[in-house]
């Protein structure tokens, strides 16, 4: 998380002594308030183009790849998938945030807070258009925008009369998840079933099953919890969509594919 009052301020006092007109900044890097130094994480670079985009309230962010921009689909699995011109924010971050690894959500966040459009282009092809990224968005000729895929992900499923009767008890599900550090992908709830269920990572499903049983051994020994299962080998095929909004037909549009 990035302490903006005070990043602002050492970049204001660093500005103060440098006039030069050009400044090449390294990303991926940053520090603490104790100077120690840490990383910024996957994507870390184009995190901290974003960064410094905000900071400097800059016209636009160019974030140079290794691929064309982003893709309707994966191309890797879809050989008909074309790049997108134009996405909005909402759009770029639901196609990052499940599965479109071009750039990180985190990366989007910033701009979007100031409108800062966000450009994605081919370093090695500098004559392609690429994708570009901004609050408002052509409209696009198809409902959907793009399709992502995360593979590699299990659904667990907690059942139990307390679901419904005992609203702390989904907050003590979230709560031993929230302290084991395990990375929630989706959410669902069946009230007709009693029932919550959500997707981790196939590598943290172990993890999930020993812990929740663990936090959970009062209420499964009272009969809160009838039932703690996973389904592993899971994928969630997201469709991303500004135009989806508010339209009747698309759910049977899609499942009817």
């Amino acid at each position: 998380n990035v302490d903006w009052s005070e990043t602002q301020i050492r970049l204001d006092k660093f500005l103060q002594d440098n006039t030069s007109k050009h400044i090449l900044i390294t990303g991926f890097i940053g520090c603490d308030y104790n100077n120690r130094k840490l990383t910024l994480g996957f994507e870390g670079s184009d995190f901290s183009a974003a960064i410094f985009g905000k900071l400097f309230k800059v016209n636009s962010i160019h974030i140079w790849s290794d691929v064309d921009g982003l893709y309707t689909a994966d191309p890797r699995l879809v050989s008909q998938a074309k790049v997108i011109e134009q996405l909005s924010y909402d759009e770029a971050i639901e196609l990052a945030s499940m599965g479109a690894s071009i750039i990180h959500p985190q990366a989007i966040e910033p701009a979007m807070e100031l409108q800062i459009p966000i450009y994605i282009a081919n370093a090695f092809k500098e004559s392609k258009k690429g994708s570009l990224i901004l609050k408002n968005a052509k409209t696009s000729s198809t409902l959907a925008r793009g399709l992502s895929c995360s593979n590699k992900v299990s659904l667990i499923n907690i059942e139990g009369s307390g679901i419904l009767t005992r609203a702390s008890l989904i907050a003590k599900v979230f709560d031993i998840l929230h302290k084991n550090f395990i990375d929630i992908l989706l959410i669902s709830q069946a009230s007709a079933e009693h029932s919550i269920c959500f997707v981790v990572r196939d590598l943290q499903v172990k993890e999930t099953l020993t812990k929740l049983h663990q936090g959970l051994a009062l209420e499964i020994t009272r009969n809160q919890v009838q039932s703690i299962s996973a389904t592993e080998k899971c994928a969630i095929l997201t469709v991303v969509g500004d135009q989806m909004a508010g339209k009747p037909g698309v759910c049977a549009q899609i499942f009817s594919c």
